[in-house]
């Protein structure tokens, strides 16, 4: 919910006011801006007063764009907002302040990370598929172009890995398209869309697990692919990827309608409509009114919900007894009050809010003690 509503407040910020170009020095190495003059409707005196704080509030261990030149590129690239709700211009500024963190140079042009310091299960230069269409809804705002459209044509020819994780990738290009319109960009992508569509119907294995569009019509995954690691519905037939699917299947045909590409339209709309109607037969849930999980293709419907301590479940979870060390399953390099080392994770243990719930225990001794120590922060 938190990127709707940011994305809406991005909207708002837009129609009543446009970025400025600072007169800061450009860093070495950022594209160039166009120059040409735009109207002020708000000035920059709160962002700068929001950005002095933030920056006061941060031990900064890992930059890309380090806090020094944060207020540069936020003047220079994204829209300014006011309203009365102090939380939610502060939540606005404070978003994008922590964006800017993640835009990263890298010798195949720029790209967007979820972690701060390298982690293992990353791909190429940090990045992780399983964010990145977030990254696009909410970038799609920023005003210089060139880092969305490096990212891109990395994930799709520089050595990006799209289909690591759930990305609905072509319907985060569209979504971004409609903001920031580029045709010839969007249409040249078209066939590695097409491909990487093509890809997920062909299925791939991941440690003894089919990945993909299975016989009964409907794209099947585990949790952890899913960005949802150890969850309720579990491993199956989610209602979250095929509406990813979905998803593409539809932007796929709206780009191939601006590529004056009828029949791929065509295509990918029946695509789309009959992903969408399995999705109502198969995961609606009548009684509770909820899309829920299908485990498995002979199920005829959903069975209890599934949880952690399920012995069935397939344990394909980084933070599993064999990942994390411990007899219990109990990541051993917490301090004593339950945090983590600082960098460990995401720079600071000012996101030990987050990072406890990415890091859960099974020992709930241990969990109370890190909950207690992520509400003392």
């Amino acid at each position: 919910m938190i990127q709707i509503l940011l994305a809406n407040l991005c909207a708002a910020a837009l129609i009543c006011s446009a970025a400025s170009v600072s007169a800061a020095q450009e860093r070495p190495g950022q594209p160039k801006l166009d120059g040409a003059p735009r109207l002020l409707v708000l000035d920059h005196g709160k962002l700068k007063a929001y950005v002095t704080q933030f920056n006061a509030d941060d031990e900064e261990l890992y930059a890309n764009v380090p806090n020094s030149e944060a207020l540069a590129f936020l003047e220079q690239n994204i829209p300014l907002f006011e309203c009365p709700d102090e939380d939610f211009q502060r939540t606005y500024y404070f978003r994008w302040w922590s964006y800017r963190k993640h835009v990263k140079q890298t010798p195949d042009g720029y790209v967007i990370t979820e972690f701060l310091p390298n982690v293992q299960w990353a791909g190429k230069h940090n990045t992780i598929s399983c964010p990145a269409a977030h990254h696009y809804y909410e970038g799609r705002w920023l005003r210089n172009t060139t880092y969305l459209d490096d990212y891109s044509v990395f994930w799709l020819r520089k050595g990006g890995d799209p289909r690591s994780y759930s990305f609905w990738i072509a319907d985060a290009f569209y979504a971004r398209y409609k903001v920031t319109p580029n045709r010839a960009l969007i249409t040249d992508l078209l066939p590695d869309l097409v491909r990487n569509y093509e890809a997920w119907e062909k299925g791939f294995n991941w440690s003894g697990s089919l990945i993909g569009l299975r016989e009964n019509g409907l794209f099947y995954t585990l949790d952890i692919l899913d960005g949802g690691e150890v969850s309720i519905g579990g491993h199956g037939f989610r209602p979250t990827l095929n509406s990813f699917m979905y998803g593409d299947a539809k932007a796929i045909a709206a780009i191939a309608r601006l590529d004056n590409k009828g029949e791929l339209a065509k295509q990918y709309e029946a695509k789309a409509a009959e992903l969408k109607r399995l999705v109502q037969q198969k995961l609606w849930d009548k009684e509770a009114q909820f899309f829920k999980v299908l485990p498995d293709e002979s199920a005829q419907g959903n069975r209890e919900p599934q949880h952690s301590g399920d012995t069935t479940l397939l344990r394909h979870t980084w933070w599993s007894q064999e990942r994390l060390g411990g007899t219990n399953g109990c990541n051993t390099a917490l301090t004593p009050r339950g945090e983590f080392p600082r960098s460990r994770f995401f720079g600071s243990t000012r996101s030990i809010r987050t990072a406890f719930l990415v890091a859960r225990c099974r020992n709930p001794g241990s969990f109370k003690l890190m909950t207690a120590a992520a509400s003392s922060q």
